[in-house]
C-alpha cells in the first residue's frame, strides 16, 4: 500500500494489483468495507458498514473442521459460540492478531502484510470481543477457531450489495 504525493498535489497509491491516483478533494472510490464507529453485531443480526456494505451472524450446525478449513469465501468465517456480545469496529493502536498457526502480530502491520492500503487501515471492519475475533477477507484469531466437538457455530458474513 504504498503512496506517493505528486505534482499539482495529485495522490499516487499503490492497492496490490490497482494504481489509484487521485486529488486531496477527491476521495477514492471504496470498493473495500470499512467502519468508522463501534456497533454491537446483533446475533442473528447484521450491521450496515460504509458504501454499500453490511456484515452479518448467524448460529448455523458446525459444517465441520475439514469444511471450514477448505470453504474458499475469505468474505466468509465460522468462529465459536461467543459468550458474549461481540462489536465491530476499525483497528486500535494496541489491537492484535493472534495467528492462527501461532504467534502474535500488531494489527496494522498484519494488514499492511496483506496489502491493505495505509488509507484503508485505519477503518478496516474488525469483528471484536475482548480481542480481535476475525478480519474481513482475512482470517479468524486463533483463539476463536471452532473446536471439533461444536455442534453450532457463528457464520459471520461480510457483504457488499451490487446496485
Amino acid at each position: 500500500g504504498a503512496m506517493a504525493r505528486l505534482p499539482g498535489g495529485i495522490t499516487l497509491e499503490n492497492e496490490r494489483e490497482h494504481l489509484l491516483l487521485y486529488r486531496p478533494e477527491m476521495r477514492p472510490i471504496k470498493s473495500v468495507p470499512q467502519q468508522s464507529a463501534t456497533a454491537e453485531l446483533p446475533i442473528p443480526g447484521q450491521i450496515p458498514l460504509a458504501d454499500g456494505w453490511s456484515l452479518s451472524a448467524a448460529i448455523v450446525a458446525n459444517p465441520g473442521v475439514e469444511q471450514i478449513r477448505r470453504h474458499a469465501d475469505p468474505m466468509t468465517a465460522f468462529v465459536r459460540l461467543p459468550a458474549g456480545p461481540l462489536h465491530v469496529r476499525g483497528p486500535l493502536a494496541a489491537d492484535r492478531f493472534l495467528l492462527p498457526g501461532g504467534g502474535s502480530q500488531p494489527l496494522r502491520k498484519y494488514l499492511a502484510a496483506r496489502g491493505v492500503a495505509a488509507a484503508r487501515r485505519a477503518q478496516w471492519p474488525l469483528v471484536v470481543s475482548e480481542g480481535v475475533v476475525w478480519v474481513p477477507g482475512f482470517e479468524v484469531s486463533r483463539d476463536w477457531l471452532v473446536p471439533a466437538t461444536a455442534t453450532d457455530v457463528l457464520r459471520l458474513q461480510c457483504r457488499r450489495e451490487v446496485t
